[in-house]
């Protein structure tokens, strides 16, 4: 019963202050919307009415450019993504909504804030190596258990992509695509839970590293290190919350503005409407997120105001 008033608390503490959310997000939620409506526009202008051969061709032709423009996208959608996670955590820990719409600033504790987020990355990174080897080692032994070695599986290939799919988590699913075996060619379902334990093991582990995110927004200096010291006996507690808290990120990957027969809505406004919907999910997801790093943290006793000499800077210096 404390876990569901826990969830229903930090839903309700994200979902009902709208215009809190808003001002947090600052310009990132602007940036996402504008980009998804000047992408759709963008597609149609360079693909409209080409055939796939086409379109290919001209993607070829361009792709310098539009591997520029979503590599330059990405890296500022994730520096003001930081500014936001640090505003929400000191938000859900000390109350604090003192920033502006407009202050993009990072500061130290920003920086401090992505470069352990790059470790993070990093470490998921090394997980998922080991987990997919792991895979080709094993699972051609079960294939061989279930159907015997004279099945038409005598070879398992394993196609790995990595891709950056803004809102949603569906990217780590699909990174892996599992085919050459009869287990997994006869039985989807395999591929599939297979898929989705690499998720849950990149899901604990985030748990267990979490708690540098509020100690580095409060003005801690603390490692991965000490976050995995601290979260003993509670990874699994938090990887569940973190699940629960995955819901809106889950529904916005897979959501899509249709429009029913009987309505007569111009192609711009649904463009529109998609666009703010889909960013609306991610920037409540990662809300979502944050408010559950900073309850664990806050639950686990972690001190919120460090003294002078542990500080990473001055509120002031925060954006």
């Amino acid at each position: 019963m404390v876990y569901i008033r826990t969830i229903i608390g930090l839903y309700a503490n994200v979902l009902g202050q709208p215009q809190l959310l808003i001002k947090l997000s600052g310009l990132m939620l602007v940036l996402l919307v504008a980009y998804r409506i000047a992408a759709v526009w963008f597609h149609h202008w360079l693909f409209f009415g080409e055939s796939p051969a086409a379109s290919a061709a001209i993607f070829e032709q361009n792709s310098l450019l539009l591997g520029a423009i979503t590599v330059a996208y990405l890296l500022i959608c994730a520096w003001l993504l930081v500014v936001f996670s640090v505003r929400w955590h000191r938000y859900a820990l000390l109350n604090a909504d003192e920033d502006r719409f407009f202050a993009v600033g990072l500061g130290k504790r920003g920086r401090l804030f992505a470069w352990n987020s790059f470790l993070i990355l990093l470490w998921l990174v090394l997980a998922g190596v080991l987990y997919w080897i792991a895979v080709l080692i094993l699972l051609p032994v079960a294939n061989n258990v279930v159907f015997g070695s004279g099945t038409s599986g005598e070879a398992l290939s394993m196609g790995y992509k990595f891709s950056f799919v803004l809102a949603g988590s569906s990217s780590f699913l699909d990174s892996f695509q599992l085919t050459g075996l009869t287990i997994t060619d006869q039985s989807p379902y395999v591929a599939m839970a297979l898929k989705i334990g690499f998720l849950l093991i990149c899901t604990y582990l985030i748990a267990r590293m979490s708690l540098v995110y509020p100690a580095i927004a409060l003005g801690f200096r603390m490692r991965l290190s000490d976050s995995w010291q601290e979260t003993r006996r509670h990874g699994l507690r938090i990887t569940g919350l973190l699940i629960v808290m995955s819901v809106p990120a889950i529904v916005g990957s897979e959501f899509s503005f249709q429009v029913g027969p009987i309505a007569e809505i111009p192609p711009w406004l649904m463009i529109a409407v998609d666009a703010v919907a889909q960013s609306l999910f991610f920037v409540i997801s990662v809300a979502l997120f944050a408010s559950a790093f900073s309850y664990a943290y806050k639950t686990l006793g972690l001190p919120l105001r460090p003294p002078q000499s542990q500080r990473t800077a001055e509120p002031s210096e925060v954006a």
